[in-house]
């Protein structure tokens, strides 16, 4: 429901014991979470009703309720009402997530944003009695609607070249959802509709998507680096090389490109080429924020002993930037194997 340190401490948890029974790392496409800005303890630290605390985990690590003191909110380990709606904190959470993943070397993965919005209400749930936080501020439409386009703003730009996700320009998430539709209870203030009729939520909802520009923009990535051995008595040898094609814009490609492979980086001498076909049924890749991918392979004959590099290059009208549609990897022809003994340790 968020990224506070003691849900954090859980997924390491989960991590962990996957890796002990398993004895691999767990196998992960994409990364997910949720992002509410709520206390997880009572003041006096006790597991609350809010967001309380995961199984297993520390409540010494829970975040505060504020009891209804102001003065209490600038504390770290304090999440007051005020705080609901809190770029910063919002921002804090999205890169505590994204060092997770770094610290896991999760990293190359797509992070999506599966939910969030604001959840306390205008006014108590059946009553006009209005619903204070420690400021004595409402959560109103203009503060939700606020809220959105702030939030919106910062998921569209906020990169880091540390922390980010490279196949995206080191954005810092990928995809995001508001929540919601419609529903009733926790988050009926952020109703993009109400008895299917849109709110002013809805109406800010619609201005800011009509107001994105439609890109699209194919990334040539992961190319194959792979080392080959050459028995004994052969001169040459083939091998299959490949480039991975993600969508790093927000709209699916609508038509077949080509990726054509070449022996020198001037791109004057072609391997081969591969057509990656329109999408159709069960097309599932390039579709956008480089959350999924389509890879190209091609075969090089006749390679002899020593290092053979190749590029490839992705010849379509969906190329915003030039520089990110050429990859280059290579293979490596040895002569010599070496074969060592496998060692494993039994339970």
């Amino acid at each position: 429901v968020e990224v506070t340190p003691g849900r954090l401490q859980y997924l390491s948890m989960v991590w962990d014991a996957y890796l002990a029974d398993y004895h691999a790392i767990m196998p992960v496409d994409v990364w997910t979470m949720h992002l509410y800005i709520l206390p997880e303890v009572t003041p006096d630290g006790q597991p609350n009703s809010v967001a309380d605390v995961a199984l297993g985990t520390d409540s010494a690590l829970g975040k505060r309720e504020s009891g209804g003191d102001a003065a209490l909110c600038p504390l770290d380990d304090v999440y007051c009402f005020a705080e609901h709606d809190s770029l910063t904190i919002f921002d804090q959470q999205v890169r505590a997530m994204r060092a997770w993943m770094r610290a896991h070397n999760q990293r190359d993965k797509p992070l999506l944003l599966s939910e969030f919005s604001i959840l306390y209400p205008e006014t108590f749930p059946g009553t006009e009695i209005p619903f204070l936080d420690e400021f004595g501020n409402t959560f109103d439409p203009a503060r939700v609607i606020a809220f959105l386009e702030d939030t919106f703003d910062y998921l569209e730009t906020a990169t880091d070249a540390e922390l980010g996700y490279p196949a995206d320009n080191n954005r810092l998430v990928q995809q995001s959802l508001w929540y919601a539709m419609e529903t009733s209870g926790a988050g009926e203030g952020s109703n993009l509709r109400q008895a299917g009729v849109r709110t002013l939520v809805g109406e800010a909802y619609a201005d800011w998507v009509s107001a994105q520009s439609p890109t699209t923009n194919l990334l040539a990535y992961a190319p194959t680096r792979q080392k080959r051995f050459l028995p004994a008595g052969v001169s040459t040898m083939d091998a299959t090389i490949a480039i991975e094609v993600r969508n790093n814009g927000n709209v699916q490609v609508s038509e077949p490109f080509t990726i054509t492979f070449y022996a020198d980086e001037a791109l004057t001498t072609p391997i081969d080429s591969a057509v990656i076909a329109a999408p159709g049924a069960g097309f599932r890749g390039a579709t956008g924020c480089a959350t999924r991918a389509v890879t190209a392979a091609v075969d090089w004959t006749d390679l002899g002993l020593g290092l053979h590099r190749f590029w490839a290059e992705i010849e379509t009208p969906f190329v915003d930037e030039a520089a990110d549609n050429v990859a280059s990897g290579h293979v490596w022809v040895d002569p010599r194997e070496v074969h060592l003994p496998l060692i494993a340790t039994l339970p």
